[in-house]
């Protein structure tokens, strides 16, 4: 079992990636930049899978306060020593607060003769409702994300192999690949620009989806590179390599350089093709494969699926952590002034009216301290 245990932790670590200070890669050489283990350019925009959707959606729920206190209010109500409240006093506020439509009033109708006689339920029913048609939106939006995940994932671009082209999925394409671009094609990954169909490795760029900018944007490429234009025997036996800034979110500036037949030439951000840019006036372009993936500008950016939280929810949080607060306040007070008049005055009064024995444990007559607390 320890062994087990050992060779798991190990390859855990193996698993480990390191936080990246620098990237450096090879142009046409996958066993060389595999071995720092690259993300690959698979892309996921949604939140939930099959199993965390329940759990994870609930907790997020669970963020507006107004879900939580009732819930925990429910909970209360379970305990019938306690609750005093009646299908009517709780019913009338929820509708108040969570503004639950006619249907649910509907609904409520049916089931009255049935739960006319629980507390509880008047309580329960509207929150599941809410919590009910709230997931079903929120997995309904999810859906559409692996959707549109799926889509972007399995677009086709065309990779340099051997001096060949071939078709790969956008997910399957590795860092420090060359593939070919055509005009109006989305950018697959961000990609420093090799050569172009255009004089002196001039391309044009639209980057609406990076910065909301419709006006087109040129890109040159080196020299040295631009010269092999779409000759697929020196593409593909283009060797350089590449040493650049770790993976950020900063559009605007690109630092590297990079090293081919003896040179070292500098990157900057305008030999760079960022992904989400369409090209544009441009038949076509090849470009190396830098950042892939979750490590692209365009999804350094654009972070995590956030659950949404209005101004209307951040006021009622308020609001509902006011009400607690002083219901919590009421109920201390309460409890303290209940207990001193117990212990000095109310203790009296058992022979007219006994204190239930389910609630206050004790021998029968005992007057102590700890059965006037509980009574508090």
């Amino acid at each position: 079992m320890s062994s087990i245990f050992d060779r798991c932790c190990c390859a855990l670590r193996r698993r480990k990636k390191p936080k990246e200070t620098e990237r450096r890669l090879k142009a046409n050489d996958r066993p060389y930049n595999e071995q720092y283990r690259y993300t690959d350019n698979y892309i996921k925009t949604s939140k939930y899978n099959m199993f965390s959707f329940v759990p994870k959606n609930l907790f997020e729920q669970f963020q507006r306060l107004a879900n939580a206190y009732f819930i925990i209010l429910m909970i209360l109500q379970l305990i019938p020593q306690i609750s005093s409240l009646t299908p009517l006093t709780t019913i009338l506020p929820l509708i108040a607060v969570l503004a639950v439509t006619a249907g649910k009033d509907g609904i409520d109708d049916l089931l009255i003769p049935w739960i006319s006689s629980i507390a509880w339920y008047s309580t329960a029913i509207p929150l599941f409702f809410v919590l009910f048609v709230s997931a079903v939106k929120d997995g309904y939006d999810d859906i559409q994300r692996h959707r549109s995940d799926n889509q972007v994932n399995n677009r086709i671009s065309y990779v340099v192999r051997d001096g060949k082209l071939e078709e790969e999925k956008w997910m399957n394409v590795k860092v420090g690949d060359i593939i070919r671009m055509e005009n109006d094609h989305f950018v697959a990954a961000d990609l420093m620009l090799l050569s172009t169909s255009e004089p002196h490795g001039l391309c044009y760029v639209e980057t609406a989806e990076l910065d909301g900018e419709t006006n087109l944007k040129a890109r040159q490429a080196l020299p040295e590179t631009a010269e092999m234009g779409d000759s697929l025997e020196q593409i593909g036996k283009f060797r350089a390599e590449v040493t650049c800034e770790s993976p950020n979110n900063n559009l605007n500036r690109f630092d590297g350089r990079m090293v081919t037949a003896g040179q070292t030439l500098p990157i900057d951000n305008e030999k760079m093709l960022l992904r989400g840019c369409i090209l544009r006036n441009t038949r076509w372009c090849y470009g190396l494969v830098i950042f892939a993936g979750r490590d692209t500008k365009l999804m350094m950016n654009s972070g995590k699926t956030k659950f949404k939280r209005t101004s209307l929810d951040r006021f009622l949080n308020v609001l509902i952590m006011g009400i607690v607060l002083f219901l919590l306040s009421m109920c201390l007070i309460c409890s303290i002034l209940c207990g001193v008049w117990e212990y000095t005055t109310g203790k009296e009064f058992q022979g007219y009216l006994k204190w239930d024995d389910t609630i206050v444990p004790g021998p029968p007559g005992e007057k102590g301290f700890k059965q006037i607390v509980v009574i508090a």
